[in-house]
């Protein structure tokens, strides 16, 4: 009999499109696969590879219900959940979403084994790997996020990397449809097309339609490149103005195609111009290639576009990316800094004409981070800098958080490669040796009040191991540097804290931690064996 496993994604669009490693390293192992999302994400997950059935979870139907009586849409919920879901016979459930309904819907689903983002028998988190502690962490720190969601969430299962990225190709005839669409209503014949998706998740997001429709116009003038807009319906009013100000030819798409005729779309395309979107993973997936636009709270690091190849500008500022709830002071500065300019001059560079890059003034390049996604040889995606910031301090730290944190929640006791410094400046160094050096010291004194602990369980020493581990836990979640660390030991230090003997060893390993980045800063490189 065929093994099934079943996949929780209650996520969106690109989200979903982002489990594609998932779901093709179960295929791998012999897995016949399911997907739960939310209904209204119900023909995402059909976009995959190695999909082969899809269970949307009516939400919404069940919250609407809760207005007459909570019983009703609680029974609702129950019996889909032990009627569609354990019809299905999954062996394995997997958990992609953190959050606690997806908890308790993989706590509620009748299968012998569970991964991801668990709960364990009392209802509290119990997560499968510390990689799934770390996406949490990392989510709700997007300045220290240095990995890529899609990493970070092909190793939520168990801790392992391996599984292809490449999505659900469009159907051959279908793509000839759309490329018949595309030339129908123009007046010319263009030499290709460009895609533009104008609209994001949030507005303060967006790159304004004018510098769009500036790059679009230069792309048109110089390459006899057609511009085609693409986005949902509720983006109709940003392709209106595009539209209305443009005096060439567009395409326009927006709201008035499906989710596959927009995977046939991307496909006939030269490259695609886009903000952080959806639409951005779903090009990847595809093999299109991209130069994504990264403003307000988002940044390449870790949602950039997951394929080899593709350029991702942010500006060059030191706010940048913004705290979700940050309310700008700055007028949005971003979306005027990064310019029409600096994206043709990266876009011509994707369509092989390097002359305006190659011209540009370097002090203007550098208004901008430039980046270009690369796969770093242990199975991640990162990114390099294409003018000239690869050993600013930010990148520099950045650096070393990918190094430590990728070998540090690794638990397969494989080999360790060395650590480089890559160049942070001394002054940060300093800045950074501080905060380490008074961690180091909490966790090591919290390490020898625990020895005597136990060996002496005194009621006046257990209160003073409690205040010294609030006092560590508070200071590295106010750190800037190390807030994802401290999100990191707390959640582990309470899942072990019942046990003195698990509470120290696991202090134990954070206080190793601490003296790997304190030999980092102090010489050139060192071994992560000790962990």
């Amino acid at each position: 009999m065929m093994k099934k496993a079943l996949v929780i994604n209650l996520t969106r669009f690109g989200d979903i499109l982002q489990s594609q490693p998932v779901v093709s390293r179960l295929h791998n192992q012999g897995y016949t696969v399911g997907f739960v999302c939310l209904d209204c994400f119900e023909q995402v997950p059909r976009l995959l590879n190695f999909v082969d059935e899809v269970f949307p979870l009516p939400a919404g139907k069940f919250l609407a219900g809760l207005e007459k009586h909570w019983a009703s849409p609680l029974e609702a919920y129950w019996n889909w959940t032990h009627g569609v879901l354990d019809e299905f016979g999954a062996e394995l459930v997997v958990n992609l979403t953190f959050t606690l309904p997806a908890r308790l819907l993989q706590k509620s689903i009748n299968a012998p084994f569970k991964t991801g983002f668990c709960l364990d028998e009392k209802g509290f988190s119990a997560n499968s790997s510390r990689w799934c502690a770390f996406l949490t962490a990392a989510a709700h720190n997007r300045r220290n996020s240095p990995l890529n969601l899609v990493d970070l969430m092909s190793r939520v299962e168990r801790g392992e990397a391996g599984g292809s990225a490449d999505l659900k190709r469009p159907a051959p005839e279908l793509c000839q449809k759309m490329r018949e669409q595309f030339f129908a209503g123009l007046e010319e014949t263009p030499r290709g097309f460009v895609g533009f998706q104008l609209g994001a998740s949030n507005a303060r997001r967006q790159w304004p339609v004018q510098s769009f429709l500036q790059v679009a116009e230069e792309l048109w003038e110089k390459y006899s490149l057609c511009p085609v807009l693409l986005g949902s319906g509720g983006e109709r009013e940003l392709a209106q103005t595009f539209c209305q100000q443009s005096q060439i030819p567009v395409v326009n798409c927006v709201g008035e195609t499906s989710l596959t005729e927009l995977g046939a779309m991307l496909s006939m395309l030269e490259l695609l111009v886009t903000n952080d979107t959806g639409t951005m993973h779903y090009a990847a997936g595809l093999g299109v290639k991209v130069c994504a636009l990264f403003l307000s709270t988002a940044q390449p690091w870790d949602t950039g576009p997951y394929r080899a190849g593709a350029v991702c500008l942010e500006p060059n500022m030191e706010c940048h990316p913004c705290h979700i709830s940050y309310e700008c002071t700055e007028d949005f500065l971003c979306h005027k800094i990064l310019s029409p300019e600096h994206v043709l001059a990266y876009v011509e560079q994707l369509l092989g004409d390097s002359r305006r890059l190659e011209s540009m003034d370097a002090s203007r390049l550098k208004q901008v981070r430039a980046w270009e996604t690369i796969e770093d040889g242990n199975g991640f995606i990162d990114l390099r800098s294409l003018n000239g910031l690869e050993e600013t301090d930010r990148t520099a730290w950045r650096r070393m958080q990918r190094q430590v944190y990728r070998q540090f929640l690794d638990e397969t006791g494989g080999a360790h490669e060395p650590l480089n410094l890559h160049g942070l400046s001394q002054e940060k160094s300093q800045e950074i040796g501080t905060e380490l050096e008074q961690a180091w010291q909490r966790f090591f004194l919290l390490e020898q009040e625990m020895k005597i602990l136990l060996q002496r369980p005194v009621e006046a020493l257990k209160q003073k191991v409690m205040m010294n581990y609030e006092r560590v836990t508070s200071e590295l979640l106010q750190s800037a540097h190390f807030h994802v660390l401290g999100a990191l030991w707390q959640e582990e230090s309470q899942v072990f804290a019942a046990s003195p003997e698990n509470f120290l060893q696991v202090t134990l390993r954070y206080r190793k931690v601490l003296e790997v980045w304190k030999t980092v800063l102090l010489s050139n490189g060192m071994q992560l064996e000790t962990l």
